[in-house]
């Protein structure tokens, strides 16, 4: 359903009534979210490839004039080498930071807390009460429906927070309807009435 490493028994113990916080599962956005983009790099790269042979002319004309303005720099030998790999690399920069994205994402659910954790050189640590979970919702994007993925989008009482997104899931809708479950615990046990304002214990 999208959640890795789901603790069993940590929710076996919060039927028992237990309040402690405890891990239930760690969610990271599917490498898969990369697939449309794969898809749009790799037949834009292919379509400029095409265009550089088809006008080699053009290609070695220009080709020529960067030679005379950078003289021995230039690599004459490999030029055209050269000049594919850069619109391959170029071209699929934007796969590598959304896998880099997949990666460095985690959604740490406690029965408390959704703990968001992100970034690569600066990692950021950012909590969201389940109690305070005003409204669920799933999205699919176009892109993504033909990978089964979609997004679950949270609204939340929380001013530091007050959206939050967890992207590239499958079966969503169940992982929604868990984190329901779990926000309807949370507030039963709370006793929240208006989490906006204040809580009634």
């Amino acid at each position: 359903m999208g959640i890795q490493k789901r603790n069993k028994k940590a929710e076996a113990q919060l039927q028992d009534g237990l309040p402690a916080e405890v891990m239930l599962a760690v969610i990271k956005p599917s490498l898969l979210v990369a697939g449309p983009r794969i898809i749009t790099a790799t037949a834009r790269a292919a379509f400029i490839t095409w265009l550089l042979f088809f006008f080699n002319d053009i290609t070695l004309a220009i080709a020529t004039f960067t030679a005379s303005l950078t003289g021995s720099v230039f690599p004459y030998e490999t030029w055209d080498k050269w000049l594919i790999g850069a619109v391959w690399v170029l071209n699929f920069i934007p796969v590598i930071s959304i896998i880099i994205m997949a990666l460095t994402t985690r959604f740490d659910i406690t029965n408390h807390r959704i703990i968001y954790t992100h970034g690569i050189l600066n990692r950021y640590r950012e909590p969201m009460e389940i109690a305070k979970i005003r409204d669920l919702g799933t999205l699919r994007v176009w892109q993504q429906r033909p990978f089964g993925l979609g997004s679950i989008m949270i609204e939340s009482a929380d001013r530091s927070h007050p959206e939050l997104t967890i992207p590239a899931q499958r079966h969503v809708d169940e992982l929604k309807d868990w984190l329901h479950q779990l926000n309807m615990s949370e507030r039963s046990r709370l006793g929240y009435k208006e989490f906006e304002n204040t809580a009634a214990h």
